[in-house]
């Protein structure tokens, strides 16, 4: 009952997945063309990618900003109130506590504005904003019940479908954020920043989710749901085999949590580390575990299917870290081929 979304052949699709980094590129050097006629600045592009699950996935962020004259952050549902925020944090003219404390239940965007924090960077944003409806439709997207489904064959129907959906999305995102590449956006930013007009080169710098980096040759830095969003990206098959896996990675996040915390909060508050453990542990499992789970929660109407994952466990014997030092020493003696230290995927060239 294989599945494929076959997308790869269509050229609309092709050019949405040409390297972001270098769509963003060319659309910077065209528009920075338009405002400057003659005088075209030299324009160096960097990308930050990384996990954004918690504010430490951030680390190695700072030192970029510090390095660059403008900063574009990653801000999916942003509005005016977080772009003044940044700018006012960028030229410290609000204390680092006050805005601690004013942005202490948004602990992602609080780390944002430490890193930018009297760092004096030019900052815009292009991402979709708060009321935008692919915000809206993202938040939907994003939604995965597979409770309903009356038969196992229609689970990975569904999931192979939700792949789809959230590839689909990011895509239209990328879009987004490239249209918001304008002489207007640019021509904004010179007024508010009047010094980018001598800067030379003028380096800029955009952080993005992981999600938006080219497919990487070895997944086994990312979770199962993030390789079958890529490769539906892709217009690759996603066969029934990565799917259950995908099914098995969701309940497995649902069933991992401990005294009501998820794993980035009792076990490791790094995101790469988790993408990392996940991928370890359902790499052991099956398309049969992943039925047995589906039965088992259709059978008992037990959402949380905790038990049912402990007896698959102790059957393969496969041990749960209870603590970060049994995980890194997991991640150790399971190393993967690739360089696992590196805590974003950057990228930059000069125009």
């Amino acid at each position: 009952m294989e599945g494929n979304v076959d997308l790869k052949n269509q050229p609309e699709v092709q050019s949405r997945n040409r390297d972001l980094r270098q769509r963003v590129e060319d659309k910077f050097k065209q528009v920075f063309g338009e405002v400057f006629q003659r005088d075209t600045p030299q324009i160096s592009i960097g990308i930050f990618f990384s996990f954004h699950g918690t504010p430490e996935d951030l680390e190695g962020l700072h030192e970029r900003i510090k390095e660059a004259d403008i900063y574009i952050p990653e801000g999916m549902g942003w509005t005016k109130n977080h772009l003044d925020a940044l700018r006012n944090a960028s030229f410290g003219k609000i204390s680092l506590d006050v805005f601690r404390q004013r942005y202490r239940g948004n602990p992602a965007f609080r780390r944002k504005l430490e890193d930018v924090y009297n760092s004096c960077i030019a900052i815009t944003i292009i991402d979709v904003p708060s009321r935008h409806r692919l915000n809206k439709e993202s938040d939907a997207i994003w939604v995965y019940d597979p409770y309903q489904k009356d038969n196992f064959s229609e689970t990975l129907d569904y999931t192979r479908e939700s792949l789809c959906n959230i590839a689909t999305n990011i895509d239209k995102r990328e879009e987004y954020m490239l249209s918001q590449i304008t002489q207007k956006r640019i021509e904004e930013l010179l007024g508010a920043y009047p010094s980018l007009r001598n800067q030379k080169p003028i380096k800029i710098l955009l952080s993005i989710g992981s999600s938006h980096a080219a497919s990487p040759s070895d997944y086994s830095e990312s979770s199962f749901t993030d390789e079958g969003i890529i490769r539906s990206r892709l217009g690759e098959k996603i066969d029934d085999d990565l799917v259950a896996k995908i099914f098995l990675e969701r309940y497995f996040e649902l069933s991992s949590y401990s005294a009501h915390l998820s794993l980035r909060e009792w076990l490791s508050k790094s995101s790469r580390k988790i993408s990392r453990f996940e991928r370890l542990i359902i790499s052991q499992l099956n398309l049969q575990d992943a039925k047995r789970i589906f039965d088992y929660i259709k059978r008992t109407g037990i959402r949380v299917p905790r038990t049912e994952f402990e007896r698959i466990f102790e059957e393969k014997d496969i041990k749960i870290p209870q603590s970060e030092g049994e995980l890194d020493e997991l991640l150790v003696n399971q190393r993967p081929k690739i360089n696992d230290t590196q805590t974003d995927n950057t990228s930059e060239t000069v125009i």
